[in-house]
């Protein structure tokens, strides 16, 4: 009888990203707009899987062999909120994989890695109390002056009740003073009607009311948006821009401030309603101040009564694609992001690289081959366990 031995390689799915992860699934993301988006920070609701670490700290996202930075804003027994740096969200659609089902895994998080470097302030305050923090490299902490906690549109928001000591200070920082190309966005919900020119948030020097101002986001006497920006000192040389809409009507809504040095827009809810104005191009002056949100930094009696969510500002004026989409995949999570389904990471292929008894090969193969002579040899033949689950090996 021929004498040999038999060698197992044991090959995973070509494609399986790491072998101590157990599971994966596909995420499918839609692409609201018309253009690519570069490194986008999408926005997921993630529901817990079974298999899941119950911090989640086992989730990694992979595209193309490559890891995907993400942030992890907060999570429960349920779900979890998760913003995620995806390369290239393409038209009309991105997908990648979630892997978990590790329990010796570590936070794989990067918080600061999600938000390109266009972003200066990422605010999404859902801290249970105290101050809040910036989720960029530029540490823009708020401090927190007597706000409290509330359901958010994404986990928690900050509640202010529409009074002087009611207020977020960030601290004035040289990352923060934009003269021109920025975005500012936040959401917000409010508390009943608001005083006049009742402020969300604002960049602006505390000693010159109409002067020296930077921008702000406010409402009117009318209850509308509006936006101040002005080029040099004198109370008429400024622009306001109103969107002609109310929308103080107590539920959450999402509102973008762009200016490029001379164009500046206010787009509200994604594009739903939209002001513009044009004016010579002129950098904006009052640097060195602070942010402020609930009130205003320059005038009293201008406070804010309600919520606030997820506040961004960046240096760079972002395209009407990219907020929009901000806005759906928040106000419509699973109407954006699709899952394709578990999968379980594949049994192994075990490859026969010896010539071998007939009879083992049987054995191996957990076939009945009666009537074959001893001594037939088969070659470097494959066992595929996901058919063959029973045959020896495929136990491992």
């Amino acid at each position: 009888m021929l004498i040999s031995f038999v060698s197992f390689n044991f090959v995973r799915s070509e494609d399986w990203w790491d072998n101590d992860w157990n599971y994966r699934e596909q995420i499918i993301i839609l692409n609201a707009g018309n253009s690519e988006l570069i490194n986008y920070p999408a926005y997921i609701n993630l529901p817990r899987r079974e298999g899941m670490q119950s911090d989640y700290d086992d989730l990694r996202f992979v595209s193309n062999g490559f890891l995907l930075d993400y942030e992890i804003e907060s999570f429960d027994a349920i779900h979890a909120d998760i913003w995620l740096k995806i390369p290239s969200l393409s038209v009309p659609s991105v997908s990648i994989w979630m892997y978990y089902g590790n329990d010796n895994a570590t936070n794989g998080q990067n918080k600061s890695g999600v938000w390109d470097a266009n972003y200066k302030a990422v605010l999404h305050l859902s801290e249970s109390s105290g101050n809040v923090f910036d989720s960029t490299a530029n540490s823009n902490n708020g401090n927190n002056y007597s706000t409290s906690t509330g359901v958010g549109i994404v986990s928690g928001s900050r509640y202010f009740s529409g009074s002087d000591n009611s207020y977020i200070q960030i601290l004035p920082s040289f990352s923060l003073d934009i003269p021109k190309n920025f975005t500012v966005s936040l959401w917000y919900k409010n508390d009943g009607d608001q005083v006049q020119y009742a402020t969300l948030i604002n960049k602006e020097d505390a000693g010159q009311a109409y002067r020296d101002r930077n921008w702000w986001i406010s409402f009117t006497d009318r209850n509308q948006y509006n936006w101040f920006k002005a080029s040099a000192v004198g109370n008429d040389n400024y622009i306001m821009v109103d969107t002609g809409k109310k929308r103080l009507d107590g539920n959450w809504h999402y509102v973008a401030i762009t200016y490029d040095g001379s164009k500046s827009n206010i787009i509200v809810d994604g594009g739903v309603d939209i002001g513009s104005h044009n004016k010579d191009g002129k950098n904006l002056e009052g640097q060195g101040d602070p942010v402020l949100l609930g009130k205003s930094n320059g005038t009293r009696n201008r406070y804010y009564k309600g919520w606030i969510d997820e506040v961004r500002i960046s240096n760079t004026v972002r395209s009407s694609d990219w907020i929009k989409q901000s806005y759906v995949m928040v106000v419509d999570n699973s109407g954006y992001v699709g899952f394709g389904g578990v999968t379980p990471k594949p049994k192994p292929i075990i490859q026969i690289k010896k010539e071998l008894p007939m009879e083992q090969i049987a054995k191996i193969l957990n076939l009945n081959l009666p009537g074959k002579p001893v001594g037939g040899i088969i070659e470097d033949k494959e066992i595929d366990c996901n058919k063959n689950p029973n045959a020896e090996g495929c136990s491992q």
